[in-house]
């Protein structure tokens, strides 16, 4: 009984040792160039927006990637809530590569 209780005393030891092991990441290279994206604000079906800023958890998600760059809200020439809304030029003036229009 008493071998018993040691061995399952050193058996919890070990595995509450191994359990505060440290994780350790190393960041060896990142993007001098990131892609640029406009992130227009999601609009839902009546036309409105979303009490959540959607797309700025999509932005916040993109831009800690690291490899995209968004657009201020503030630089936009417009804001399309669907394709027939979207002038392309405005677009291409502002060097964007990408544009992102969410509806619900």
């Amino acid at each position: 009984m008493k071998l018993r209780t040691s061995l399952l005393g050193a058996f919890i030891c070990l595995c509450n040792w191994t359990a505060n092991a440290e994780l350790s990441i190393q960041i060896t290279q990142g993007v001098d160039n990131p892609i640029p994206i406009a992130v227009v604000p999601f609009s839902n079906e009546s036309g409105g927006f979303f009490s959540e800023d959607v797309s700025q958890i999509v932005i916040n998600d993109l831009e800690q990637v690291g490899e995209f760059r968004a657009l201020s809200r503030a630089n936009m020439l417009s804001m399309p809530s669907g394709e027939q809304e979207v002038f392309y030029r405005d677009w291409r003036i502002l060097a964007q590569d990408y544009l992102l229009v969410g509806k619900n």
